[in-house]
């Protein structure tokens, strides 16, 4: 998901005073990614686990540490959800502690579907998220287009800090993680089975709302409740 420095062709540069993401030096044995990352307020995750807190996952072979959704209406018809994730998986498919594709990424991606008389195809919408404003094109069938952005693949040799990932959202100032803003349960940074107000990540909002192309005029309810896991790490 990471280099161990700048991503070429990056949507947001790197904050000045933030160095970015922390990586653990030492690996899970289980499935060989890194044991926790941490971000700029000092939380650091694991591999999500839980069956109930935590995301639906392809474990072993796929992962996440963090996780963040968020999901609305659009006036006119129409439903949209975003995410935005740390992540790990293995690109074989086959898991393996010691396998060379072994890899970690950021993902932050929109899917949905919108009533095309309302929102033509070829027409766009400004969704403003948790972690910046996201420009969504409508497709000919209804969908959203280019609505999913992910960051370089990291690969065991770009395990070392500080992480900078700007290839995604999770760059720029904004890395905190998402996290519920009171009563997450012990161990952890949210409960993914339950809707929940956040803290706003760091140069982000608590909130999700999307609008018409001129960034001003909502089409949607105010999202402020979030799906959000994450472990905490010992």
């Amino acid at each position: 998901m990471f280099a161990a420095g700048p991503v070429a062709n990056a949507a947001l540069a790197p904050a000045a005073n933030n160095p970015g993401l922390y990586v653990s030096t030492t690996l899970d044995p289980t499935r060989g990614f890194p044991t926790w990352y941490k971000d700029a307020s000092g939380t650091k995750l694991t591999t999500c686990t839980d069956a109930v807190k935590c995301p639906s996952t392809g474990l072993p072979v796929e992962g996440f540490y963090a996780y963040a959704r968020g999901r609305t209406t659009l006036d006119g018809g129409g439903k949209i959800k975003w995410i935005a994730v740390l992540e790990s998986t293995y690109t074989s498919g086959i898991a393996s502690p010691t396998a060379t594709d072994r890899t970690t990424f950021t993902r932050v991606q929109f899917t949905g579907t919108v009533n095309t008389s309302v929102y033509p195809p070829g027409s766009t919408l400004i969704a403003k998220t948790p972690l910046g404003d996201v420009t969504l094109t409508v497709s000919s069938k209804g969908t959203l287009s280019r609505d999913r952005k992910e960051s370089t693949l990291g690969t065991p040799a770009d395990w070392t800090s500080p992480v900078t990932e700007t290839g995604t959202t999770y760059g720029g100032s904004s890395r905190t993680f998402i996290k519920w803003d009171s009563g997450a349960p012990a161990g952890y940074i949210g409960d993914v089975s339950i809707p929940h107000t956040i803290t706003a990540p760091a140069g982000g909002r608590n909130w999700l709302r999307v609008f018409k192309s001129d960034g001003v005029t909502p089409v949607s309810p105010l999202v402020t409740q979030f799906d959000v896991a994450g472990q905490l790490a010992n």
